[in-house]
Order: C-alpha cells, then sequence, then structure tokens
C-alpha cells in the first residue's frame, strides 16, 4: 500500500510540472515567440515602445477640466492630459503644446494661436495657456505630445477642441420677463428669424433667473442653468446648434420660470431671461440674434402658478411643477406658429451685464457639430 501511494504521489508530481511547463510556454507561443520556447513569457508593449523610444500618444484631453468645452473663461485656459501604456520607471519629462485657429492647421503643426515649444516639465494637469489674448465666441483646437525620461519624444495626441465664450462685455442681449412678478412665475418667449445661408459655427449662450427650457425648431436644447446670484455673478450654459439651423425660417422658443422665494436660490432678485446666438459664416460674416423688445412673450402659460406646493418646509426651497396640457398653445415651439397675438416682452430689473459681476459658462453635454 504504502509503495502504491509513493508511485502515485511521483504521478501526480511530474504530471503538475508537465502542466507548469506547458503554462509558460503556450502564451509565449501564442504571443508570436515562436520556437523560442525558453522565454517564460511575452515583453509588454509597453516596455517595447519604451525601447524603441514610441510611447502612446497623450489621451484623455480636457480644457478646464472639461472634454471639448462649448464655452470657457478666456482669462484661466488650462490644459490637461494623461499617458497610457508608460513602462515602468518611466515618466513625462516635457511637453509640448499647439493651439491652432483650424484642424487644418492643427493638422499641419501649425499653432498659429500659440505654441508652447518644448517645455522641460512633468506636468500634466492645469497647464496654464501663456499665448495672447484669446477673443470671444470662437473655436479653437489644440493637441500636445511628451518626451519620457530618455528624451525621446512620442507622437501628438489625438486633435481636441474648446470654444471661449462670453464675458460681461461681450453680451449685447438684454434680459427680458413677461412684465409679471408673481411667486412661482412663468412665461414663455419665442424668436422667429431667417437665414439665408448655413452657417459654419453657430452657438448659443443662454441664462434666466431661476429656470428655462429652451428649444430650436422644435427641438429641446437643454435646461438651466446652475443656481447663482445674479446681482454679483451669473452662470449661463452654451450650446452648438450648428446642426439645427437651417436656411430660411428658424424660431427659438423658451420658458422661463422664477421661483420668487429668498430661500430658493440665495437671492430674490426679479425674474429674467436672457439669450444671445451667434452665428458665423465661412466667408467671416456673422449674426447674432440677442433677447430684446423684438421678442414675444406669454404671460399665461400651462404651467398653473397659483397656489404653488413648497418643499423643504418654511424655506419653500422648491415649489412643484404643476402643468395643465390644456392650455398649451398648439405648436408654439414651431416657426410656423402665429405669434402675432403674443405682447412684447418688458424689460427685467436685473441688469443683464453688470461690471461688478462674473459670468461663467456651466457647460453643457450636447452634442456637437465638428466644424
Amino acid at each position: 500500500m504504502r509503495s502504491s501511494r509513493r508511485e502515485f504521489l511521483r504521478t501526480v508530481a511530474a504530471t503538475s510540472a508537465s502542466a507548469v511547463a506547458l503554462a509558460s510556454i503556450r502564451p509565449a507561443q501564442a504571443r508570436g515567440q515562436g520556437s523560442d520556447a525558453g522565454a517564460p513569457h511575452a515583453t509588454p508593449a509597453s516596455h517595447v515602445q519604451q525601447a524603441s523610444g514610441k510611447s502612446a500618444a497623450p489621451v484623455g484631453l480636457l480644457v478646464n477640466g472639461v472634454s471639448n468645452p462649448l464655452a470657457i473663461d478666456r482669462d484661466a485656459v488650462r490644459f490637461t492630459w494623461r499617458q497610457t501604456d508608460a513602462g515602468r520607471g518611466d515618466a513625462q519629462t516635457a511637453y509640448r503644446i499647439l493651439v491652432a485657429t483650424s484642424r487644418e492647421r492643427l493638422a499641419q503643426g501649425k499653432g498659429d494661436v500659440w505654441d508652447s515649444g518644448k517645455a522641460d516639465s512633468d506636468r500634466s494637469a492645469g497647464v496654464a495657456f501663456a499665448g495672447a489674448a484669446l477673443p470671444a465666441n470662437t473655436r479653437l483646437w489644440w493637441k500636445v505630445r511628451v518626451w519620457d525620461r530618455a528624451g525621446i519624444p512620442g507622437p501628438y495626441s489625438e486633435p481636441a477642441r474648446f470654444d471661449t465664450g462670453l464675458a460681461q462685455s461681450d453680451w449685447m442681449a438684454k434680459s427680458i420677463w413677461d412684465g409679471t412678478s408673481n411667486e412661482n412665475n412663468f412665461a414663455y418667449f419665442r424668436k422667429v428669424f431667417s437665414v439665408e445661408r448655413k452657417p459654419s459655427l453657430a452657438k448659443v449662450y443662454v441664462t434666466a433667473h431661476n429656470d428655462y427650457m429652451l428649444y430650436l425648431n422644435g427641438e429641446l436644447l437643454g435646461r438651466g442653468p446652475a443656481r447663482c446670484d445674479p446681482n454679483r455673478y451669473g452662470q449661463y450654459n452654451a450650446y452648438d446648434v450648428t446642426d439645427l439651423v437651417k436656411t430660411g425660417v428658424n424660431v427659438f422658443a423658451a420658458m422661463g420660470h422664477w421661483q420668487g422665494t429668498f430661500w430658493d436660490a440665495g437671492v430674490n432678485a426679479q425674474p429674467a431671461f436672457l439669450l444671445e446666438a451667434r452665428l458665423k459664416n465661412s466667408d467671416g460674416t456673422s449674426t447674432t440674434i440677442a433677447s430684446d423688445a423684438s421678442w414675444k412673450a406669454l404671460a399665461h402659460t400651462a404651467f398653473i402658478e397659483t397656489n404653488p406646493t413648497y418643499f423643504i418646509g418654511r424655506y419653500r426651497n422648491r415649489a412643484a411643477i404643476q402643468f395643465d396640457a390644456r392650455l398649451e398653445p398648439a405648436n408654439w415651439k414651431s416657426a410656423e406658429f402665429d405669434d402675432s397675438s403674443w405682447p412684447r416682452p418688458r424689460w427685467s430689473t436685473v441688469p443683464a451685464i453688470a461690471s461688478s459681476r462674473k459670468w461663467r459658462p456651466w457647460n453643457a453635454n450636447r452634442p456637437t457639430s465638428t466644424r
């Protein structure tokens, strides 16, 4: 019995050793190592890249923490990226950033807006833009490459873009409302406009105190903005509507909602809706559509304003939304709707642009054009 047990253990050990040997050989063969069974495993791709000086291009490009932002503060532009497939012990030792006015110029290696040159630094987050002052409402393209510890440069990243926003002095729009100021106040707004040719880039900047929902040619663009004190600073959203603007007649339609309670936004400023659209053509000409006295406003909407039910107890922080679809004007978001009976809006007492306030972009994640 003991002899048989020892024989069994020898057989198991031999079989296990054969299995281990096969496990270490087969992966090497599967990775194309041929008959070199002596290699315990294949060299990782990152090590091959490091040895050959062809490290991977940077990825995850961000500007001010956002991927392809639709509006940023021009006085605080910062770039971020990350690396993949870095070899053990490897590190970035330098970078070069190119910023261009078009994707084509960037592809040609021309940083006609800013070329950082080779900057000896391991920094890859929050790298400050150091070029000339950037214009408002402009789309720019950028890419970055890095050098490794051996001083070998890698390839450039894929191109990314960012759009500059509007500062206080850039706005031409005026804050409008419907002339009423009761609590839990709703208003509808419309603006019909015509376009003779398809724009190469169309952007919309919009905000409200307290909330809005915005449509273009019947399609919802988004809602917002984030809560703010409009007497001290304002937050606005930006949308790329290039693909939605059509030749001929177009229409912006919006719903504005004013809470009218102090605790809702930290300040009980007056109701206000503010919109500015910038349409650029390929020949350099442009058109601006801005909220002003030419718009139409409707005070009595399908939203019920009376006897609002508030949340958060005595703070009345949020009113429940009550909507009566029977009161909704049919197709009022379409360009064909007849708004001739709608009155003109009233100016809001909230200043659209005040020199003491800072307007901050609050980026929306709407799919955009690649122009």
